[in-house]
């Protein structure tokens, strides 16, 4: 799952000393750099100084110290984090997507899921870091595929790496439907019992990012299809158009007379 000449770095924060015992050793034996610490002010020294490419970061209660660090990375960085907390934790799914978590995993978790969520974020990365096109544009947004930047209205507005993965999708082809296949394949998960609430957590605070800065409304479900990208104040006189393959959706002016 590495490559020899360029090794996965993680950075694991602990709750507590050890309390990823199982799934530190997972990683370590998975081949990874692993740095773990368990202090807040050691994981940001560590952070400012290395070139992590996943953060796992463990919350084990509410409120919590990582739970805050996870805040303060996000704000500042795109890097994939994959939040670890305890099936009797009180800290719930949105909670960490809200903090700028990609991934949520509850403990006790198996070895293949723990490996299928490293590769899972590797992707991402890998996808996101390969793009041709240097920008995306639509309307007052804008989304710089090198550096991961997003603006609205020409102030900045952080992504998360999922979050950015589903709005490059959306703004390279704006106004076409996407299904809720379509996207789970772009953020790297497989269909599966809550994605269709991972999906939805998402796509509400890409919302309320956007309106929230000044954008226009531009993510809208289309019942029993998915969702498209497009300013509705723009778009309430397009139909939709179904075209041969049943994932296929585009979007076409509407010159019939309303009622």
């Amino acid at each position: 799952m590495t490559n020899q000449n360029s090794p996965t770095n993680i950075l694991l924060l602990e709750e507590e000393p050890n309390s990823l015992a199982a799934c530190r050793k997972l990683l370590a034996e998975g081949n990874f750099q692993l740095t773990v610490t368990s202090n807040v002010d050691d994981a940001s020294r560590l952070f400012g100084k290395n070139n992590f490419h996943i953060l796992f970061i463990h919350v084990a209660k509410f409120p919590s110290p990582n739970l805050d660090f996870c805040k303060w990375v996000r704000s500042q960085s795109v890097v994939p984090i994959v939040l670890v907390t305890d099936r009797s934790a009180y800290v719930t799914e949105e909670m960490g997507l809200e903090a700028g978590a990609d991934d949520y995993i509850v403990r006790p978790v198996s070895e293949k899921i723990i490996y299928a969520r490293v590769s899972q974020q590797l992707e991402r990365s890998k996808r996101a870091s390969s793009q041709p096109t240097q920008h995306l544009e639509f309307e007052n947004l804008r989304l710089d595929l090198i550096t991961h930047i997003f603006t609205v209205n020409q102030t900045q507005v952080m992504l998360t790496a999922t979050e950015f993965l589903i709005m490059r999708l959306f703004m390279k082809q704006a106004e076409r439907v996407f299904t809720r296949e379509q996207i789970l394949e772009t953020i790297g998960i497989g269909e599966g019992p809550g994605t269709d609430h991972i999906i939805n957590s998402h796509i509400s605070r890409l919302r309320i990012k956007v309106r929230n800065n000044g954008g226009p409304e531009v993510i809208t479900v289309i019942r029993n299809m998915g969702y498209k990208f497009a300013n509705e104040k723009k778009t309430k006189n397009f139909k939709l158009v179904v075209g041969e393959k049943a994932k296929s959706f585009t979007l076409i002016p509407s010159h019939e007379e309303s009622d």
